[in-house]
């Protein structure tokens, strides 16, 4: 038991819960960002391996995009 224990549970206590709902809560919330986070990088790896442009014609179109000059 680490000295924080006493304090989470005597927080949780006074909002209406207990500490071991907050940890679930975390885990919740982190797994649920993980799968976001995951999906993100699965929709860009799939973006990546369709785009047929060279890193020169990619380079080209952002510096036209920002209006900066070739």
């Amino acid at each position: 038991m680490s000295a924080r224990s006493p304090l989470s549970e005597i927080w949780a206590k006074n909002h209406g819960g207990e500490a071991t709902d907050l940890v679930a809560d975390v885990r919740s919330l982190r797994q649920a960002d993980l799968a976001r986070c995951t999906a993100k990088w699965d929709r860009l790896a799939a973006a990546v391996a369709t785009d047929g442009r060279t890193e020169d014609e990619i380079e080209e179109g952002l510096l036209v995009q920002l209006g900066l000059p070739l």
